[in-house]
């Protein structure tokens, strides 16, 4: 299998040398990227100017492999360590400490390089190979768990009263950001972005995406990581979450190569481990995804659309309840403050309202969120969508620009929100 940069293919202007530098030279290299040299092993794609990126992601001494395993003094040489919550003596303010326990683990540089797009890649794989087979799965395993809820109808409601429950319990911490020490939250919204393009090439489900955005927000709210660990979280994110929602999940020599072998086998089996123990195997949150999947499910078979809707626009309204929600995957320190539940129906709220639907007192009930109650995520949610199209991060942009989405992603958004939400 021949070597391929992260995020694209290998061209004649971006060859990796055959004489490739060790571990040690790569580390002693990293801090030394210039405008004009362009790394071999880049993290992720952006749109933003190659300058710029380098300028932000810097690598610096913090990112030298620990000389040991515990020392709460020495920041720089730990590339994990536990948040610990203090209250403060007036009890209204958390201090911040680190604990003097730290793990650390074979350093690997991340290079983050804005030059090639993953999209390039996509095209020549679904030119060798059909997703018939993989599309058949799809429906087959969403026909047996509609099948499974529609049977159960009389525990529908305390089914999502139990769920609603679980998503608090199960909810990343707001503002988590602001504890880390070595990465923004621009860098996690470029992993983000790198991980919807990596569950488009492998054509996993969106609960797989969906949970391993919940797993690695979840960690990096317990653990502050070096910004050279941040696509490890990531990929070891989505190798759990894959595990665990897909029936043929990819290998984890696939996460390894997506990579392009920035990190070893060794480090993510290690990073999978370090995950289950942090987040104490609870694998299983409520996510957006699952409240959408339900309220949309109700949605359609319960009460329907207003009178003389085209048939084809329940489909629509779904494609672009669905774009909506995984926009909000991208801005942490916005959606956050919202449980999933509320943001589920906050999308659907505005893509019935963007295609000239209503919400109607059975779609209330379903979502069992009232317009006044969700109707500062509906704001927040509408600014997203019309800054969407500007976005430095495109890869959702372009996943629901295809036919299979109803090519969602072009619609324009409405002119002004519902009068009801001002």
């Amino acid at each position: 299998m021949s070597k391929r940069q992260a995020l694209g293919v290998l061209s004649t202007n971006n060859v990796v040398p055959q004489n490739q530098p060790t571990k040690s030279n790569k580390l002693k290299s990293s801090s030394s990227f210039s405008a004009t040299s362009k790394p071999t092993g880049h993290a992720f794609a952006s749109s933003t100017s190659h300058n710029q990126l380098l300028s932000q992601l810097q690598f610096n001494d913090e990112n030298e492999p620990p000389q040991c395993v515990i020392n709460p003094l020495a920041k720089s040489q730990c590339d994990f360590q536990i948040f610990e919550e203090k209250a403060s003596d007036a009890a209204t303010l958390e201090q911040e400490a680190i604990s003097k326990l730290s793990i650390g683990m074979d350093d690997s540089p991340m290079v983050l390089d804005d030059t090639i797009k993953f999209q390039s890649l996509m095209s020549k794989i679904d030119e060798d190979f059909g997703d018939d087979d993989e599309e058949a799965k799809r429906a087959l395993a969403a026909h047996q768990r509609d099948s499974l809820l529609m049977n159960c109808l009389e525990y529908k409601h305390d089914i999502l009263k139990y769920m609603r429950q679980l998503e608090r319990d199960n909810k990343p911490k707001t503002n988590y950001m602001k504890k880390q020490l070595d990465i923004t939250a621009s860098m996690r919204s470029i992993l983000v972005d790198w991980l919807v393009e990596v569950s488009e090439e492998y054509k996993l489900n969106a609960e797989t995406l969906y949970l391993a955005v919940n797993y690695t927000d979840r960690f990096l709210s317990q653990m502050s990581v070096l910004r050279g660990k941040l696509q490890l979280v990531g990929t070891a994110s989505m190798y759990i979450a894959a595990k665990y929602e897909e029936i043929t999940p990819p290998d984890v020599n696939e996460f390894v190569y997506i990579t392009d072998d920035t990190y070893t086998k060794k480090q993510v089996l290690r990073m999978e481990h370090l995950l289950l123990k942090v987040l104490d195997f609870k694998m299983s949150p409520p996510t957006i995804n699952w409240f959408m999947s339900h309220f949309l499910r109700f949605i359609r078979t319960e009460c329907g659309l207003k009178d003389g809707a085209d048939p084809d626009m329940m489909s629509r309204v779904e494609n672009l309840s669905r774009y909506l929600a995984e926009l909000t995957l991208i801005d942490a320190d916005t959606y956050l403050t919202y449980l999933p539940s509320q943001i589920a129906a906050s999308a659907i709220y505005l893509a019935l309202y963007t295609l000239g639907q209503e919400w109607t007192k059975q779609v209330e009930e379903i979502c069992a969120y009232s317009a006044d109650e969700i109707k500062w995520c509906v704001q927040d949610l509408y600014k997203t969508m019309e800054q969407a199209a500007t976005h430095p991060q495109q890869a959702i942009q372009e996943k629901y620009k295809q036919a299979k989405y109803d090519h969602v992603s072009l619609i324009e958004p409405a002119k002004q929100l519902d009068a009801k939400l001002m």
